[in-house]
């Protein structure tokens, strides 16, 4: 029934204004008992889970919204949705980083993430703090590694250098260093 989507929809564009994030994922999920395809109401509700700190939550709609628009979407219009999703995770890692700081995972997702994205340096960073955690065997090489990508060959150097010392049989190291 459109009638009903759009007035369930409107109620959740209205709830969102006033920041009454709970009743913008009640009336979302009224209206996708009658359109569970609606982007714009996935979107909606994607915005009130990032404002309830339901970052889990948050990121799937936002992909789906992704997925689902991106032949009718501007490039730049995808790009801010790409780049919501990822502050919704970086915002949901350093929450988790807070109040695990023993838990090794949040610190490999994390340096995973900004390697993937291309910001080594905070790749780095997380791969300091995870190895503060637990010492794994191949972090001078991994961080050898994001040196590398930012062109900072000195540091990728020493890294690949102390890499070497944990690990002489490792010949790719040595080939790394031609």
């Amino acid at each position: 029934n459109p009638a009903k989507t759009e007035a369930y929809v409107g109620l959740a564009k209205n709830a969102i204004m006033e920041m009454h994030f709970n009743d913008v994922v009640n009336y979302c999920n009224k209206a996708m008992k009658f359109d569970s395809e609606n982007l714009e109401i996935r979107r909606l509700r994607a915005d009130a889970y990032t404002g309830l700190g339901k970052y889990d939550k948050a990121v799937p709609e936002l992909l789906y919204v992704v997925e689902r628009d991106i032949p009718s979407m501007s490039g730049k219009t995808n790009a801010c949705l790409i780049d919501s999703a990822f502050n919704i995770v970086n915002l949901h890692l350093k929450a988790k980083m807070r109040t695990e700081p023993d838990n090794a995972f949040w610190f490999f997702y994390a340096a995973y993430l900004y390697d993937a994205i291309g910001n080594y340096e905070d790749a780095v960073i997380h791969l300091g703090k995870l190895y503060d955690i637990i010492q794994f065997d191949f972090y001078h090489k991994v961080v050898a590694e994001c040196y590398e990508k930012m062109r900072n060959f000195r540091a990728a150097l020493k890294e690949t250098n102390m890499a070497i010392e944990q690990d002489p049989r490792d010949i790719d190291l040595y080939l790394r260093k031609i």
